[in-house]
């Protein structure tokens, strides 16, 4: 097994730096799978140092640009969707109105109910 001085060699990082990226990435063991972990982490943070801040600056304008594009389209979305269900609301508040009026006209239309003709004790006790 390696020590970890060996491995920050191999890396070529400082023990130091070895013990900071474990802490970042919360790393306990040196294993196989942690090491290219590690191996990966500084490439991806060399990289980042190659950037200019010209790109960065660049970069950042272009996804406000994009931010603001996209606020746009989710208002105009938004209006559209805020449409979308007061039409659904009207048709339902129509769709209800109409349903109730074939209910009152299925009454109208109904025969009235013939009266029984019934004994004293019969209404006496129904009731």
């Amino acid at each position: 097994m390696k020590t970890k001085e060996q491995i920050a060699n191999e890396l070529n990082i400082s023990r130091k730096s070895l013990y900071n990226y474990m802490n970042e990435l919360n790393i306990k063991n040196l294993t196989e799978e942690n090491i290219k972990i590690i191996k990966d982490y500084i490439n991806n943070k060399n990289k980042s140092k190659e950037i200019s801040k010209f790109e960065l600056l660049e970069q950042l304008e272009k996804l406000k640009n994009e931010n603001i594009e996209l606020i746009s389209k989710n208002e105009k979305l938004e209006e559209s969707q805020n449409v979308l269900l007061n039409q659904i609301e009207w048709y339902r508040n129509s769709i209800d109105s109409e349903i109730r009026q074939i209910k009152e006209n299925m009454t109208l239309l109904l025969n009235p109910p013939k009266e029984e003709n019934k004994s004293f004790l019969s209404r006496l006790f129904k009731r």
